[in-house]
């Protein structure tokens, strides 16, 4: 199978100067990276799937699945292979587990102090795990909708719903926007986050507040414990902590191959099993990096593969 489809906002029409431009590419690992460059360089974000890891999700139920067959526009397709895959793919509605684990990491985001070094970060990551975990509860209730002005319709059809309308997630957007373009953290970026906390806590009955730490740092040396409840968590948990780690100074060894990991959306992939061992191997090598630096002034380094 072989496959090129735009997707997200810009086959919705609803696209702003926020938005990426999407693009799913669909082939085998040999050209890949080719095909990656070439569409990147056109100013696409590319997600580079293969037809395995493609059924793998279609398996799990991701609603990524849902959201192609629904509202991709297909630009190649080889044989109409992928239209036809997609066509034969049945929504499978989201279990209860997937909802309690974007809780659990909407719940594990609340813990971390305010801090300056890691304001856009937290949007981001706030962001990103709030709009998940809307999109599965509103297909729980067998709604599909994906783009910001689909899930506030949605929602506020919803008797169940607290949510007036979703202002503070669209400042957390415009702030997750900032922060991948090293620009300029918006000033009002800790309050919409704390505004957004409030209306996720009186939806889902959450109380986010009894349980706080002092310093990043402290969630730092805490993370080498910490059950992770996605990969995605763990990416952004090591993204985090590498930067508490360079506002002391220190910098990894192999640190474009951290970065790269941390850029690329295919390492967030359940799927991805050695490159989430590399992940957490660069996690301990964070923490031991600051622990060591503080009591001796020195470090040691995992080797990572």
């Amino acid at each position: 199978m072989f496959a090129i489809a735009e997707f997200g906002s810009t086959t919705r029409y609803t696209q702003d100067n926020l938005s990426d431009r999407d693009l799913l590419v669909v082939c085998g690992k040999k050209s890949r990276r080719k095909i990656a460059e070439k569409y990147q360089e056109q100013g696409y974000s590319v997600t580079l799937l293969t037809p395995r890891q493609l059924e793998f999700m279609q398996k799990q139920g991701s609603l990524f699945i849902q959201h192609l067959k629904h509202e991709s526009r297909i630009v190649v397709d080889t044989n109409s292979e992928f239209r036809s895959w997609l066509d034969r793919s049945p929504f499978i509605v989201p279990s209860k587990s997937e909802i309690h684990r974007c809780i659990s990491t909407v719940e594990f985001i609340a813990i971390w102090p305010k801090d300056e070094r890691l304001i856009g970060w937290k949007a981001d990551f706030l962001y990103c795990v709030s709009r998940d975990l809307l999109i599965k509860w509103l297909a729980r209730e067998g709604t599909l909708a994906f783009g910001l002005e689909e899930l506030e319709s949605a929602l506020l059809a919803q008797k169940s719903s607290q949510f007036g309308n979703l202002a503070n997630l669209r400042s957390l957007r415009e702030s997750k926007f900032a922060y991948r373009s090293d620009q300029a953290i918006p000033i009002d970026t800790s309050n919409a986050i704390n505004n957004w906390l409030i209306e996720i806590s009186r939806t889902f009955g959450l109380n986010l507040t009894t349980k706080r730490f002092a310093t990043s740092e402290e969630v730092v040396s805490k993370l080498v414990t910490k059950s992770f409840s996605s990969p995605y968590e763990l990416l952004r948990c090591v993204e985090a902590a590498n930067h508490i780690m360079q506002s002391h100074g220190h910098v990894h060894p192999q640190h474009e191959k951290l970065m790269k990991h941390i850029r690329n959306p295919n390492a967030y992939g359940s799927s991805q099993i050695r490159k989430r061992r590399d992940i957490e191997r660069y996690l301990k090598d964070i923490i031991q990096i600051m622990s060591t630096s503080q009591l001796q002034g020195t470090h040691r380094f995992a080797k990572c593969s």
